[in-house]
């Protein structure tokens, strides 16, 4: 949804709502995997921007838009009443056999919730030959995630198994996997950005176009004893030149030319996954 307001001939208000849902139920069931190792797949985001576009003068314009964004994210079980372990039973392509899973599903508890509010501001200036532009961009991320601490048998085959559960074999599993620890944990990130450009007309057929833009990845502070995560290295070097020019020879014909440097955005990934690692010390 999307709304218009002229509060003043030089002030321009829109609001914008966006929203989706998506559920995705029974995944990874059928076949050789029992339905209690499926499970749902629940999205649900909201946002909600609004931006404010003022004109001073005939030679001035700020743009200024605030953003607010929320997303939830779980996978619950798409049968809560399995207990135990999971169990997995690998395939045997010798005698023609895929592989059998059933138990809980593993990923029991994952939970990702994110805010993410955004300010956002440019303004122009016009003066003569030159069009000036800043403007800056700052984005303030939390994260709140559960993780799953599932518990995981393989076994090479069926009889193995069997074996096992009955007391024959009771070690005849290929491995075994635990997850223990804290499931859930914070984090909080930002990202800042500021820039300056200028469009100087330096005849009425060639323009040259330069500025510089900078980036700040104010990465969270870190875990205390994590190998991973004891301290995240903030940028704060991230200078980003540009240029570029536009030559008009003729009516048909315009010769472009232009170079810089960008950075890409940081992914938060990285720092959820370091996040999970246990502390200095801790045996595997």
């Amino acid at each position: 949804g999307k709304l218009d307001f002229k509060l003043h001939p030089s002030h321009q208000l829109s609001v914008r709502v966006n929203t989706f849902t998506n559920d995705n139920p029974w995944q990874s069931g059928g076949g050789n995997t029992a339905i209690e190792r499926g499970n749902h797949f629940e999205d649900f985001m909201l946002s909600g921007a609004t931006q404010l576009v003022s004109s001073f003068g005939p030679n001035n314009l700020n743009e200024l838009r605030v953003q607010v964004a929320y997303r939830n994210t779980t996978r619950p079980p798409a049968d809560p009443s399995a207990s135990g372990p999971s169990i997995n039973i690998s395939a045997n392509n010798a005698q023609g056999l895929q592989a059998i899973n059933f138990g809980p599903y593993t990923g029991i508890g994952n939970d990702f919730t994110q805010r993410n509010t955004q300010l956002l501001n440019n303004y122009t200036m016009l003066r003569g030959i030159h069009s000036f532009k800043i403007g800056f961009n700052l984005q303030m991320i939390h994260d709140e995630r559960g993780t799953p601490l599932p518990v995981q048998y393989t076994f090479p085959s069926v009889q193995a198994y069997l074996d096992a559960r009955n007391g024959v074999n009771p070690r005849s599993y290929t491995s075994f996997s635990q997850t223990i620890g804290n499931p859930d944990f914070e984090m909080n990130n930002a990202t800042f950005a500021w820039f300056v450009q200028d469009d100087w007309k330096l005849r009425s057929n060639l323009k040259l176009l330069y500025g510089v833009r900078h980036d700040l990845y104010l990465y969270d502070k870190g875990i205390p004893g994590s190998p991973y995560s004891e301290t995240f290295n903030r940028d704060y070097n991230n200078l980003a030149p540009r240029a570029g020019i536009a030559w008009t020879l003729n009516e048909r014909n315009v010769i472009r030319a232009n170079s810089g440097l960008n950075y890409d955005q940081p992914l938060l990934a990285i720092i959820e996954r370091a996040y999970g690692m246990p502390p200095a010390g801790t045996p595997a």
